[in-house]
């Protein structure tokens, strides 16, 4: 009885250690535009992108035209070049300039859309295994400053 209890255990804390991501994190390092995000964290990205531009809902700016294709609210997407690259191994990422050995899928070519004041955009890393964080910045005179909602859906909580 007391091996079958043993081995519980070390199933048990296996799974636990395996399914333990640690907390995966998007910080913004530089708040001048074009804005600089450090990622960090324990997990894998698979790629990063950032959407926009969204109102602010409490200081709203002029409404934009709807996108004739919902696709192309991603203005921006990199993909490491190879495997998959461990969150603390990226280097700071400024938005529009591609990371060295990453490849932009988002646009085919050229340069993103710069962003725009007023409005806000959301930087995502999506994650081998662990949640995928989402860092929302609003643009006001030339700076970018983090930007968080009260309404609970949404990804700037």
């Amino acid at each position: 009885m007391l091996t079958k209890s043993i081995l519980l255990a070390i199933l048990l804390g296996c799974l636990f250690v395996s399914c333990d991501y640690g907390s995966n994190t998007i910080a913004l390092q530089s708040d001048a535009l074009p804005p600089t995000f450090k990622l960090d964290g324990s997990d894998k990205v698979q790629w990063i992108w950032v959407q926009g531009p969204y109102q602010n809902a409490s200081q709203p700016a002029p409404k934009l035209p709807a996108p004739d294709d919902p696709k192309k609210i991603i203005i921006w997407k990199v993909v490491p070049g190879g495997d998959f690259v461990p969150l603390k191994d990226i280097p700071p990422v400024t938005y529009g300039q591609l990371p060295n050995g990453w490849k932009q899928e988002i646009p085919q070519a050229g340069s993103p859309p710069p962003l725009l004041d007023g409005y806000v955009y959301h930087f995502h890393a999506v994650l081998l295994r662990g949640t995928v964080p989402t860092f929302c910045v609003y643009v006001k005179g030339g700076q970018v400053e983090p930007y968080k909602e009260q309404d609970p859906n949404s990804p700037c909580k």
